[in-house]
């Protein structure tokens, strides 16, 4: 099974990466757009998918409530930058038939990350969003790093990091500093006072394991850099280093080179069921903007280069 998602939840199906295609148009996660923004049931990208055996398979939602879509007032766009009334979450849906059908827990018992506030109209961006899923061989413990922010509080895309059993729902714990103490459950139901503890400051869109290194990467972008940074722990990282240059689709302009965006590491040879490990043959995939006859992106391409780790 191949994600390459948008809110319609697709998957490709196939024998290998190269061979998985599209075999049908149901929706393994389906997009609620719930008006009631405590259920965290908005629109709802299914972002990654961790499986324990083929009978308990958990996938990871990035979940966006658009405020300005229910609220009459308050939620007049100022710009592009501050997204007044868009809050996101980090939901959890559960599969037991290998990850083709998905069940959503009841609220509040979906939300594995949320903003320490309800939503609120006038408010800037807030949210917890863009889970990306690892396996530690060290401990035998799932790690999900998310996007947390607050424009607020200028709070922008700093990475927090879960940690759990990945057999269960309600066994995850941010990392506060000190441990893995830290509950982010639905603020509509738990109070709590403090913000997780970063470990990177940069949107992370990546992150795998490195067995001949015995390293985690973390793979994000910085401005119109792609960087990347090692970790021993997925705690302490190395100081982010370019990779390449490219075109971001909101800096895009015509006659310049196709504008690129979603960078995610995959090994296709990976011997991980979750293909969260870079062994043999990892590539570098991204999503790059065709364009019409005015220069306006019209339709996203997935393509992919071979990248070498030493």
């Amino acid at each position: 099974m191949v994600i390459a998602s948008n809110q319609n939840n697709y998957i490709l199906e196939g024998t290998s990466i190269d061979d998985a295609r599209r075999k049908s148009c149901d929706r393994i996660v389906e997009t609620v757009n719930d008006p009631d923004p405590s259920t965290y049931n908005g629109r709802r990208w299914l972002f990654a998918l961790h499986a324990i055996d083929y009978g308990f398979v958990l996938g990871f939602v990035h979940n966006e409530y658009h405020g300005d879509e229910f609220a009459e007032q308050g939620c007049e766009v100022s710009s592009r930058q501050n997204f007044e009334c868009w809050y996101s979450a980090v939901t959890l849906v559960l599969s037991t038939d290998g990850g083709f059908s998905f069940v959503t827990p009841p609220p509040a018992d979906n939300v594995l990350a949320a903003p320490p506030v309800a939503f609120s109209v006038r408010r800037k961006r807030v949210g917890v969003d863009s889970p990306k899923v690892v396996g530690n061989p060290h401990d035998k413990m799932v790690y999900v790093m998310v996007n947390d922010r607050d424009l607020n509080h200028g709070r922008h895309a700093v990475q927090c990091l879960l940690r759990g059993s990945g057999k269960s729902l309600d066994d995850w714990r941010a990392w506060n500093g000190k441990a893995f103490a830290l509950s982010m459950g639905s603020p509509y139901t738990t109070t709590r006072k403090e913000d997780c503890q970063p470990v990177l400051d940069f949107p992370v869109s990546s992150l795998k394991y490195i067995p001949a290194t015995d390293m985690f990467v973390a793979l994000g972008t910085r401005q119109s850099s792609v960087v990347y940074a090692f970790s021993p722990d997925l705690l302490n990282w190395t100081t982010p280093q370019e990779l390449l240059r490219f075109n971001p689709k909101q800096t895009w302009k015509k006659g310049q080179s196709p504008a690129k965006s979603y960078f995610s590491l995959l090994d296709p040879d990976s011997s991980s069921i979750n293909f969260d490990t870079l062994e043999r043959n990892p590539y570098l995939f991204y999503v790059q903007y065709d364009t019409d006859e005015a220069g306006l992106p019209r339709r996203r391409q997935i393509y992919r280069m071979r990248i070498d780790i030493r």
